[in-house]
């Protein structure tokens, strides 16, 4: 599989994140055994500037909503689309390699 997206939704106290429910039934098929999630709920605190750490927490989302264990079965998806669902714009994205998951800027 090419591209994964995953959903953010917007919250007043926080980020929500989900896998596209087209891309959900593909992975599943791929990964029968994996527990996905709903989504992931991520609070945070008006005062903590959280906008300015928001950009690196792509790199845990990702796996938490794969509900997989060995991070080999990650790399199956060349990259990943964090995508606005209103303007379906790609907001950032992560791309895998042979070494590591990396994340790139927006």
């Amino acid at each position: 599989m090419e591209k994964l997206r995953i959903v953010i939704g917007k919250q007043l106290n926080g980020l929500t994140f989900r896998i596209h429910p087209i891309d959900k039934v593909a992975v599943k098929q791929l990964f029968p055994l994996a527990q996905l999630p709903e989504g992931i709920f991520v609070e945070y605190d008006i005062r903590s500037n959280f906008e300015r750490y928001h950009p690196q927490l792509e790199k845990y989302i990702f796996p938490a909503l794969m509900g997989l264990e060995q991070d080999m079965d990650l790399k199956i998806f060349q990259s990943v689309h964090f995508i606005n669902p209103h303007t379906k714009e790609t907001l950032f994205k992560i791309e895998t390699n042979d070494s590591q998951i990396q994340s790139l800027s927006r």
